[in-house]
């Protein structure tokens, strides 16, 4: 998955957007490129809702000095965006806590790996007996990143979410 697709899980699953403040009104996006009306820096994070494709969350690139933000997936691979034209929606300005965020990238490794998948077979055994094992929790399921890390989130988990993603 990309970065900005995991943040967005483990938000949903923490109830959680860290946002700051918004903005709303009409947008555009165009080669990935938006205009905003506040002054962001190079880096932030934003929400946006309302958009009819680009419903998601996004890091601010700048390639030049006064040059329109790019909204990128937060990788060094990319964009991730769909070109829009007026569209009415909110912008978000989040804080996302450093740790939090290394924290998703450590989500992401463990997704992408052969034990993050929910059929991933821990131990194999093909001498004699073909025999295979899964890592499973108390109910028997395989585990899968929200018990792994579940203690590591957990400081950042609400009760109820402020905004819909």
């Amino acid at each position: 998955m990309k970065l900005n697709e995991v943040i967005l899980v483990v938000m949903r699953e923490l109830r959680r957007t860290f946002e700051i403040d918004s903005e709303s009104g009409v947008y555009s996006i165009f080669n990935s490129e938006i205009q905003l009306r506040r002054d962001y820096i190079k880096g932030e994070w934003i929400i946006i809702t309302g958009s009819r494709f680009n419903d998601g969350v996004y890091q601010l690139k700048r390639t030049l000095p006064d040059t329109p933000l790019l909204l990128t997936n937060g990788s060094d691979n990319g964009i991730a965006v769909e070109d829009e034209d007026d569209f009415q929606g909110t912008i978000w300005r989040l804080r996302l806590p450093r740790d939090f965020i290394a924290l998703c990238k450590e989500i992401n490794a463990f997704m992408d790996s052969p034990e993050g998948k929910q059929s991933a077979i821990v131990s194999e055994n093909v001498v004699g007996v073909h025999s295979w094992s899964k890592a499973t929790g108390k109910e028997g399921k395989p585990l899968g990143w929200q018990q792994l890390f579940g203690n590591r989130l957990s400081p950042w988990r609400r009760m109820f979410s402020t905004i819909k993603i």
